[in-house]
């Protein structure tokens, strides 16, 4: 019986020295390492914002979405990140590359060019705009490549292309008289 009751409160001693010599987590430590997991979330979305905007030119709006649905940031952080690079980056020479991008394929007139890259881009209108002034492009061509796609997948008539290119895709009647005297060419 006295070595159960020695043995009792030899562990007892040890449970109570453990428990002294053991730190409580206080809410400092807690914010402290909160922050530090913040900070490395932070530090990572800066980076992946610094790569995206190496390869894709992007709006400050698109990045931020784009990091947002793509990768495992909090708003707060790509926040935070977009605030570091904001200054750094040319956000109307960014619209423009999309432009020159969106130009080479799909084919645009001013006024769609500057609806898509400040609705579906989420440039700035001023940066949209900026980007429709300065790109370089033949809307001539731009129009005449259109109404090719216009032949190509719906075989309509010249008089049938001429109207879509200028009421439904907004191209000039100039545009459009060159696209029409050039579809055959």
């Amino acid at each position: 019986m006295k070595k159960l009751i020695t043995l009792a409160l030899v562990s007892l001693s040890t449970i109570s020295l453990t428990a002294c010599v053991i730190k409580p987590v206080s809410k400092n430590d807690s914010s402290s390492s909160e922050a530090k997991m913040e900070q490395t979330g932070y530090k990572n979305a800066l980076e992946q914002a610094k790569y995206y905007l190496e390869i894709f030119p992007s709006s400050k709006e698109g990045l931020k979405k784009k990091l947002i649905e793509s990768e495992e940031f909090s708003k707060d952080e790509v926040q935070a990140a977009i605030d570091e690079i904001a200054d750094e980056v040319d956000w109307k020479a960014n619209a423009v590359k999309k432009a020159e991008t969106y130009l080479k394929t799909v084919h645009f007139s001013k006024y769609k060019l500057l609806s898509h890259l400040s609705g579906y881009e989420k440039f700035t209108q001023e940066e949209a705009a900026y980007a429709v002034e300065h790109v370089k492009a033949d809307w001539n061509l731009q129009a005449l490549e259109k109404a090719r796609d216009f032949r190509k997948y719906g075989n309509r008539s010249p008089e049938e292309i001429k109207k879509r290119l200028v009421e439904f895709e907004y191209f000039t009647e100039q545009e459009a008289n060159y696209a029409i005297e050039h579809l055959d060419q």
